[in-house]
């Protein structure tokens, strides 16, 4: 699933960047937005329901950094790619990950108890069995902002700051 993401976004970039998006083309600061706003979309396709492996997130990072290089006309370069993703102010993809799915569980969490995807999380809850929920429910940043919730309740956004946390480190 996450080859195609990476053969998928790599090929939109190419495209992107032959027609103006890069360094040379529309500036370097509007290539990451373009590539922020059109291509990581694709990369992240699943993200949130999907707990990914190791090697999962070790291609979509390749990907992106071969995307970040495309920004600055150099996609073949063994360079790192720290100072663009800064300026564009993207994380890495295992801390986009975690945050898609934290956000994924906390919708989940608020829907109404008719719907769906409700029902089908109560029945998950209930069994015994290892499941992607189960998962998606044990990682980091789903628990920080549980524990934010119950030691500091003023917080507005819970799950914003355990995510400020997560990038601090």
């Amino acid at each position: 699933m996450f080859l195609k993401s990476q053969q998928k976004a790599c090929a939109a970039m190419c495209k992107l960047s032959s027609s103006g998006v890069h360094m040379n083309g529309f500036g370097l600061p509007a290539a990451p937005r373009a590539y922020l706003i059109f291509i990581r979309p694709i990369l992240e396709y699943g993200l949130a329901i999907v707990p990914a492996s190791q090697s999962d997130i070790h291609i979509l990072q390749k990907a992106q950094n071969m995307c970040l290089r495309t920004c600055i006309r150099r996609p073949d370069a063994t360079m790192g790619v720290v100072h663009i993703a800064a300026l564009a102010a993207l994380p890495n993809v295992f801390i986009r990950s975690r945050a898609l799915q934290a956000k994924f569980l906390c919708r989940a969490e608020t829907l109404p108890s008719d719907s769906l995807i409700k029902a089908l999380t109560t029945q998950l809850e209930l069994s015994k069995e290892k499941t992607t929920w189960g998962e998606l429910r044990r990682s980091v940043l789903w628990k920080k902002p549980q524990f934010l919730k119950e030691h500091q309740p003023r917080l507005k956004d819970p799950l914003k700051e355990a995510y400020a946390l997560l990038c601090q480190k």
